[in-house]
């Protein structure tokens, strides 16, 4: 599954530039809440 993680700090424009991507290339949105469950789910552990 394709992943572009966006920053939307004040001033970014990232909720702006977000949603024209979504539009142009026809994504969701997905939210931190998933984000954060789709990255624990494939995390690799470190021997150490």
């Amino acid at each position: 599954m394709p992943l572009i993680a966006m920053n939307r700090e004040m001033g970014s424009l990232g909720k702006d530039v977000a949603l024209g991507l979504e539009e142009a290339l026809g994504m969701k949105i997905r939210h931190h809440e998933i984000i954060d469950h789709l990255a624990s789910r494939v995390r690799m552990r470190g021997d150490g």
